[in-house]
């Protein structure tokens, strides 16, 4: 896992569209990773694309990661509420 977290240490964001350990994320985090996304849950993997694609259709949008994380957030709720998916994603800056 260090050698993964040194091998992105340049890395300014990263976006992981699955399940990653708290662990994990705060290891890559102290490793120098600024911004990470990632599920704090196993989720479906079609929830997972979904989720994905809302993020980066706001993103794209020139929105900063957290806007567009924010707004990814409140259309999967909108769109999800019962699944619980729109809560899962998880933001970490360091």
């Amino acid at each position: 896992m260090i050698e993964f977290a040194d091998w992105l240490s340049r890395t300014r964001f990263l976006y992981l569209s699955s399940f990653a350990s708290q662990d994990f994320v705060l290891n890559l985090c102290a490793r120098g990773v600024p911004a990470l996304a990632s599920f704090r849950w196993n989720i479906d993997d079609s929830m997972a694309r979904r989720h994905s694609q809302a993020f980066y259709e706001e993103l794209f949008q020139r929105r900063s990661i957290e806007d567009a994380l924010f707004r990814a957030w409140n259309r999967m709720f909108g769109q999800y509420r019962v699944d619980r998916v729109w809560a899962s994603m998880q933001l970490v800056m360091g």
